[in-house]
């Protein structure tokens, strides 16, 4: 009778917890599962909990049987049900209880799939704070059980660097391991896609991403053909990436539909086809905040490109892609602007300084120049040399389409500000100094800086050197 009596004491109990947390109703919880594994569980048991009737039969079941895949599946459920109907458990009592749960499966039974579901947990802050520490320890001790899904966890946590120091040789075996035990899952497959595109090598990631398409499942993932495409880019397979862009811009992939565009172009892979072009360059434009296929549809209105000249169209375009906040948008409308078309000097200094507080090395080279030459901006000397000198302290870098920029503007900036030393203009008058930036203007191929050296050595000195007109600078 006395065991009767505690045993509906205890039914009592749980189903007191069920109905306090049936009482909740409000905000929102969001679970973005930006590792893209879902919560493991028992495929041989139910854990598709409805209605209150089921979740009575569950506890009760799991609280006899007590076994560790009965108690992981209990919390696996336990965690969809709360996330879906209580949404408004601000102190994430309910989730806390899931996690006591995979608790006891994991760290008191040792259940590898309850130990990865701890480390999900952890990462997401799910139930307390993000930690990511406590989340790789549990991914490590999950996959070392041969936890399938926890050694993907893991190798993104090597990638990434959560929670563990970064190794890609690490993520890679471990993404392979997984790729090699998930029959039929994409994510360890599209991981090593991406961690071989990362690198630099796209005959491997093509080999992982055709791997991911041959996985037939009931949606066509079009990203993973974007990526396929892309990479087929990269090594200048034109033709191949053709073929898979078109997949994917049909089907509204607004990258691929840029990328599409910029093959009719300029000729890659297909005819050049300007109207085509413009086609796919206004498709990709109308998702917002993608400013880049604005600038190629300004420039198509620019230069009359496969729409009639229009250069009120153009100036638009490059506006609407500088409003989106891209310092290369900026930087383009600031120097269009310029342009004696449209002579909107006061736009070009407003958009030129947003690009260069961005880090835009050619905006910081282009404000100097025009702080120093006083053409379209008001003359600055100090400003120009503020300006060219962030120029030559930025670091080399590669921006838009590897295009490398750095020693061209280097160059120039290290020329004028020469010319500053030279004529004392926001500076003391230094002519050695002068000789010194225009020797190194000159090693990074600035024509004007190689000019005035020559003229000092015909010289047989520093002294009275005539100042060069500096040159506009190629775009």
């Amino acid at each position: 009778m006395e065991r009767i009596y505690n045993y509906m004491l205890q039914k009592l109990f749980v189903l007191l917890i069920l109905a306090v947390g049936c009482m909740s109703s409000n905000a929102q919880y969001t679970f973005n599962m930006r590792l893209g594994s879902p919560f493991a569980f028992y495929s041989g048991i139910d854990t598709a909990y409805t209605d209150f009737a089921k979740w009575s039969k569950k506890w009760d079941k799991a609280y006899r049987k007590f076994d560790e895949a009965t108690l992981n599946n209990l919390a696996y459920s336990e965690y969809r049900y709360c996330s879906k109907n209580f949404r408004n458990d601000e102190d994430k009592s309910m989730l806390k209880i899931a996690y006591s749960h995979f608790e006891t499966a994991g760290d008191k039974m040792g259940d590898k799939l309850a130990l990865c579901n701890l480390g999900l947990f952890h990462f997401y802050g799910i139930h307390d704070e993000v930690d990511y520490e406590k989340a790789a320890g549990y991914f490590i001790r999950s996959a070392n059980r041969g936890c399938k899904i926890a050694k993907y966890c893991l190798g993104y946590c090597y990638q990434y660097g959560k929670g563990v120091q970064i190794s890609l040789n690490k993520a890679k075996r471990l993404y392979e391991e997984a790729a090699s035990q998930l029959i039929n899952d994409k994510l360890p497959l599209r991981a090593l896609g991406a961690l071989y595109a990362n690198q630099g090598d796209y005959n491997g990631a093509i080999y992982w991403f055709t791997k991911v398409l041959q996985i037939k499942d009931y949606k066509t993932d079009f990203e993973d053909i974007r990526n396929l495409g892309l990479c087929y880019l990269a090594i200048k397979d034109y033709d191949k990436a053709v073929v898979e862009l078109t997949k994917a811009a049909e089907a509204g992939n607004s990258i691929c539909q840029f990328e599409l565009g910029n093959l009719f172009y300029n000729g890659q892979g297909v005819e050049k086809n300007y109207s085509k072009a413009v086609y796919w360059f206004e498709r990709a434009a109308r998702i917002d905040k993608y400013w880049q296929p604005l600038i190629s549809l300004g420039e198509c209105y620019y230069y009359g490109y496969g729409v009639t000249k229009d250069l009120s169209k153009a100036l638009g375009m490059f506006e609407k892609a500088a409003l989106e906040g891209a310092k290369v948008a900026q930087r383009e409308y600031g120097l269009l602007c310029l342009n004696d078309n449209y002579k909107l000097y006061d736009k070009s200094e407003h958009y030129m300084l947003l690009a260069a507080n961005q880090g835009d090395l050619k905006a910081i080279a282009i404000l100097g120049k025009e702080y120093y030459e006083g053409t379209h901006y008001q003359r600055n000397y100090e400003k120009a040399i503020e300006y060219l000198n962030k120029a030559i302290d930025r670091p080399t870098e590669t921006v838009l389409y590897g295009v490398n920029l750095s020693n061209e503007f280097r160059g120039y900036a290290l020329h004028t500000l020469a010319s500053c030393y030279r004529y004392g203009r926001g500076v003391k008058m230094d002519e050695e100094h002068a000789k010194r930036l225009e020797e190194e203007a000159s090693k990074y191929g600035n024509t004007d800086a190689h000019n005035v050296l020559d003229w000092i050595q015909s010289m047989g000195g520093v002294q009275d050197i005539t100042e060069i007109t500096i040159q506009n600078i190629k775009d």
